[in-house]
């Protein structure tokens, strides 16, 4: 088996992918700005030999190219080192659906802890990933609990994500999904120090509207009715907010992913008093 996932050319050729190893300059993550945001974060001083352990070195792949793909047994997660992904999940009739997007400081391949990947991770841009070993982060995270503290953290959020995906695609009306989708990445730039009121969409309007689960022309539509009410300014793939709480407005606040708690209300604990000791000659009435 190969060690590393296989590509596709133009006419579905498999081509090797190409592997830049940086290995040799120290640690990788030491000038990147997504250190904050990614696996490093996690990991106290002195362990940046587990660092190097992890690592593998960086996978350059081409705009529309398979990084990896659902149904292999995984032995690499990925963290978005330039460019951007998408995960699509098929069926064998060729039905497909965007199930999630990936942009610089993602992780990919989380799943693969689950023994299986379940979707095809496809470049949508020329794109850069560093490579992580799977079972050297299993085994650093089971020994250093910042970084398994970390995981869950990651593994509780897609899973939040994907709930919240599920309630939007069968409740929600496509003008709340397009507010929810925006708002959304407008949090996870703010999250990274990026500017979040203005940024340039990397996936396509034909892309979004797979994600969201409605046709092009709705999402164009949706895109024009937000515009002409004010919400937002488009330029081709820039998007600009510009009334963020109207915006806001469209959605109930829980669903976006900045969401926290106003109040903590605390449940009241039920105590029940011990249970008493049964008398000797209580047993032995019962006992007959």
């Amino acid at each position: 088996m190969n060690a590393y996932p296989m590509h596709y050319s133009q006419a579905g050729a498999r081509v090797p992918p190409t592997i830049v190893d940086t290995a040799a300059r120290g640690n990788p993550c030491s000038s990147c700005f997504h250190r904050r945001n990614c696996l490093p974060a996690a990991l106290p001083e002195g362990e940046e030999g587990a660092l190097q352990r992890m690592y593998s070195g960086i996978v350059r792949v081409r705009k529309g190219a398979t990084l990896f793909e659902s149904g292999t047994v995984p032995h690499k997660v990925y963290v978005v080192h330039t460019g951007s992904f998408k995960s699509v999940m098929s069926m064998a009739d060729g039905r497909q659906r965007i199930v999630a997007f990936h942009e610089p400081g993602d992780i990919m391949g989380l799943e693969g802890f689950s023994g299986l990947s379940r979707a095809d991770v496809v470049a949508l841009e020329p794109s850069e990933s560093c490579e992580i070993d799977l079972r050297s982060l299993e085994d650093t995270a089971a020994r250093v609990p910042a970084l398994q503290r970390h995981l869950r953290r990651l593994m509780g959020a897609s899973l939040v994500q994907a709930q919240q995906d599920q309630f939007a695609l069968g409740s929600m009306l496509v003008k709340e999904r397009l507010a929810r989708f925006l708002l959304n990445l407008s949090a996870k730039y703010r999250a990274r120090g990026l500017a979040d009121d203005e940024f340039t969409l990397r996936m396509t309007r034909e892309d979004i509207g797979d994600y969201l689960g409605f046709r092009l022309e709705t999402v164009s539509r949706v895109f024009s009715e937000l515009q002409h009410d004010g919400l937002i300014a488009l330029n081709r793939r820039l998007v600009r907010i510009v009334d963020r709480p109207a915006l806001s407005a469209l959605l109930d606040p829980k669903f976006a992913m900045d969401w926290k708690p106003s109040a903590r209300t605390e449940l009241p604990v039920r105590r029940d008093p011990p249970p008493r000791a049964a008398s000797w000659s209580a047993l032995g009435a019962a006992g007959g």
